[in-house]
């Protein structure tokens, strides 16, 4: 029943610290099922993520989220991509362009500048938080 987004699972994992860091920045290379088995290989970006039972923290979140599965994790070592966090980093910035674009256009906004040569302080505009 899962929709094969990794970064979608991975945020939504119980975990916390350098294992949820594990989670958030590791790229799905292929999930593999077979029977009543999934295998879960992973790239991560940087090998300390993997140091000290994090791979068996994440591997038992994994577990947990498939219990009616055997789940294994694999992982190594490389560039990442389309990681957890590279989504919510890229939602925060079209949330970013969005109040920017609201800003500017505004009426009042630009009729201030119009009229007195206001304007706006860059990186003084920031987004409602995300829902």
């Amino acid at each position: 029943g899962w929709d094969g987004n990794w970064p979608a699972l991975a945020a939504s994992l119980p975990l916390r610290g350098v294992s949820q860091q594990l989670a958030l920045q590791t790229e799905l290379i292929e999930c593999i099922a077979h029977e009543q088995a999934a295998t879960f290989r992973l790239r991560v970006p940087v090998d300390t993520l993997r140091a000290s039972g994090n791979s068996e923290k994440l591997s038992a979140a994994l577990q947990e989220h498939f219990p009616s599965v055997r789940v294994t994790l694999d992982t190594e070592i490389g560039p990442t991509w389309y990681t957890a966090a590279a989504e919510a980093k890229a939602a925060r910035e079209e949330r970013q362009r969005q109040a920017e674009a609201l800003v500017a256009a505004d009426p009042f906004v630009q009729a201030m500048e119009r009229t007195f040569g206001a304007f706006v302080v860059p990186g003084s505009v920031k987004p409602a938080a995300a829902a």
